[in-house]
């Protein structure tokens, strides 16, 4: 069942160690995760010198490059269901060079009309 309104806390996940063209796969329906899906947050920060790449839902792929921090939110992705990482660069990924955070957050747009009818 899917309870689009049941916010999560932030959740983070270290990576562990990466090999050249290795898969991570986060297991979004293990609990505690599973309860809140599909989540509507994602940030992914690469503190690595290698390429990754992220794959959300087995169909959107981005590439992040070192040293940089990219988000999706539900402008970009409306529902996350599955996370991969990849290592796309040419050497290892240490333990915790990259993180994804994951959350699902109430709905900016249907907040924003709750204000502007003066319901909050």
């Amino acid at each position: 069942m899917v309870n689009e309104r049941k916010e999560s806390q932030l959740y983070e996940v270290q990576i562990p160690s990466l090999n050249v063209n290795d898969v991570y796969y986060i297991n979004l329906e293990a609990m505690p995760y599973g309860k809140y899906l599909p989540f509507n947050f994602l940030m992914v920060e690469n503190n690595s010198q290698q390429k990754v790449r992220i794959v959300i839902n087995d169909s959107v792929r981005k590439i992040v490059f070192p040293g940089t921090i990219m988000t999706f939110d539900s402008a970009t992705i409306p529902a996350i269901w599955s996370i991969k990482v990849i290592n796309k660069g040419s050497d290892v990924i240490n333990d915790g060079e990259v993180i994804i955070s994951f959350q699902k957050i109430p709905s900016i747009k249907s907040r924003a009309l709750k204000i502007l009818a003066g319901d909050l």
